[in-house]
């Protein structure tokens, strides 16, 4: 008998606040071009050269392993920029966006920037769906102050007000709207004396911002030069950033250019905006693609679920999602075919093992051996050779509010035939409930906690699926850390939301001197004070020096961690200055945790 092991490839999946761009066009752009030419090639890049009419892109660099949705929106902006005919690649991509949706909305339910930025990608390719219900969630949370957060519940900024507007337009609201006229008059007033604009209202100018907010005025047929404050404008602002190279400062007082900063400055003064293409996938002759869902079981926990993955047998599935999904297995070559015996380092032990169900019925082959079909469900389960059997969820609804009931229907499936489960543990939250005869429980909404409603393992069925109940009242919240250091020559209280709540015992971190090749290293503590455990992300916003901060040795974008409640964890924060660095002085940044219920 041999015995294969498999390994997965460790992904890096980054996800993207999508930050802001600009359009005008100053006398020659040839510098700036060249600049962003002579750079890592990425999805802004690209755009930004194609507004610029740039020739011989690079797009050798697009990675289409990360599947997410924020991943899957800028891959697709950046194909279809360049007017792509691979038309598996696009329809995949377009796929994945349109997959996430739920209850009228794409994506996280307590996001919103990821709605904003699935319409643009989508409308690059013609492909949207729903339209209408997206665009209703999307109205539905503007704030009274006529902007939008990149969060449900959030404070309006001014990059994820813009992105709205132009999600908004690709959905048919117009420019006279009196949404549109509210979100406007919100930019209007975030409009600093220099012209330009900051992240919010409280915020210094920043290229990036000004940019956004440019671009979208472009997509709006408004003259950003109409935009004038004390003389300034956010042309003006601008052009005040740019560098003798055609590079783009971040801010005033920035001493060199960054590329993503560049990337957006050059859409905006080259008259574009988001999307800065369409292509249409059906009149390029787009063909449909066998994509298939997987969800992976084991007695303790969900170990994968992945969706729209394109693959031809069950194994081949297994191992694609092992690079989405980040776990192991092990496969021993028997008489009978391909044995999967080890899935995340749980091994087939006496009578129990890895058994895999397509479409709720145990499958009569290898897993090599059965040949898939677009839109089949796969699940792997742990279990008795005897017989484990899968089980389902529904509910009368997703979204509730306080006094509402909450109907829940539990089945499982007999050689593919569904049937009522009764008397079966279901969780409902953190609380176990039990179905009746009928297979079915209801519970009143009797406080805004967040909700996760799955069936039970057992020794006979395999946990359900996990669906999520938002009330009203549930979303995230996030908190900033401000970082500071002072590089050296070569010679040298916020109001919590009662549920989703965590606290952070640092405001502001100063690495103080650094040189280049010096580290510096400091610590904060997260304490989740809310009465949901919560899973904890980052994201960092300014000078680039600060794209190298590890946080608990794990770059920042990779970092993730999940906090029970009343839990704190300490944070190792660590700064290293590159050798290559050239940039001297004070710089700045932002990091940002932000959090969901779990």
């Amino acid at each position: 008998m041999n015995k294969i092991s498999i390994k997965k490839n460790l992904l890096s999946v980054l996800i993207i606040f999508m930050l802001v761009f600009s359009n005008y066009s100053f006398a020659d752009n040839s510098n700036t071009i060249t600049f962003l030419q002579n750079q890592t090639q990425n999805t802004w890049i690209t755009q930004a050269l194609v507004s610029a009419n740039a020739g011989n892109i690079n797009i050798s660099y697009i990675d289409l392993s990360d599947t997410s949705l924020l991943g899957s929106s800028k891959n697709l902006l950046a194909l279809s920029s360049v007017e792509s005919t691979d038309n598996n690649t696009l329809n995949t991509l377009a796929n994945n966006i349109l997959s996430t949706m739920n209850n009228g909305q794409l994506g996280e339910s307590s996001w919103l920037n990821d709605d904003f930025w699935g319409v643009l990608a989508l409308s690059s390719v013609s492909k949207i769906e729903n339209g209408d219900l997206i665009k209703s969630f999307i109205l539905n949370n503007q704030n009274d102050d006529g902007g939008w957060s990149w969060a449900v519940s959030g404070y309006s900024d001014t990059n994820d007000t813009a992105a709205a507007i132009m999600a908004l337009l690709e959905l048919g609201v117009s420019n006279n709207n009196s949404v549109i006229t509210n979100a406007l008059n919100y930019l209007e007033n975030a409009q600093n004396d220099d012209g330009g604009f900051g992240y919010d209202t409280n915020s210094n100018s920043d290229s990036n911002s000004t940019s956004w907010v440019i671009s979208t005025l472009n997509k709006l047929n408004i003259d950003s030069n109409t935009w004038n404050k004390d003389n300034n404008t956010p042309l003006t602002f601008l052009e005040s950033l740019r560098q003798n190279d055609g590079s783009y400062l971040w801010a005033s007082g920035s001493t060199s250019g960054i590329n993503l900063s560049t990337a957006y400055a050059l859409i905006a003064i080259s008259g574009a905006s988001y999307p800065v293409k369409r292509i249409n996938i059906d009149d390029n002759g787009g063909t449909n693609q066998k994509l298939v869902n997987l969800r992976i079981e084991s007695p303790d926990n969900t170990i994968c679920l992945a969706k729209n993955i394109q693959a031809n047998n069950v194994l081949e599935l297994l191992q694609i999602a092992s690079n989405i999904c980040d776990y192991d297995f092990i496969i021993e070559d028997t008489a009978y075919g391909s044995y999967v015996s080890s899935i995340d380092n749980l091994d087939a032990s006496g009578m129990n093992g890895w058994q895999y169900f397509v479409n709720w019925a145990p499958a009569m082959v290898s897993a090599q051996d059965y040949i898939l079909n677009d839109g089949d469900e796969v699940l792997w389960a742990y279990g008795s050779a005897l017989g484990i059997k899968p089980t389902q969820i529904e509910v009368n609804s997703t979204d509730l509010n306080i006094g509402d009931n909450l109907k829940i229907i539990a089945s499982y499936f007999e050689d593919g035939t569904r049937q009522n489960l009764p008397w079966q543990d279901v969780y409902v939250g953190d609380t176990l409930h039990q179905t009746n005869q009928d297979g079915e429980i209801n519970i009143n909404i009797l406080d805004n906690s967040p909700l996760t409603v799955y069936v039970k393992y057992t020794d006979t069925y395999i946990r359900s699926n996990k669906l999520y109940i938002n009330s009203s009242g549930a979303d995230s919240v996030s908190h900033s850390v401000n970082l500071s250091a002072n590089v050296l020559g070569n010679g040298g209280g916020s109001e919590y939301n009662d549920e989703i709540a965590f606290s952070i015992d640092k405001s502001n971190i100063d690495f103080e001197n650094l040189a280049p090749n010096q580290s510096k290293e400091e610590t904060l503590t997260i304490t989740n004070i809310g009465n949901v455990g919560i899973h904890v992300e980052s994201n960092i916003l300014g000078d680039d020096l600060f794209n190298n901060t590890r946080i608990n040795n794990t770059l920042w974008e990779d970092f993730n961690i999940n906090l029970d409640r009343s839990r704190a964890n300490e944070l190792n924060i660590r700064l290293t200055v590159p050798g290559n660095y050239e940039g001297t002085g004070t710089k700045n940044a932002e990091l940002i945790f932000w959090a969901v219920a779990k």
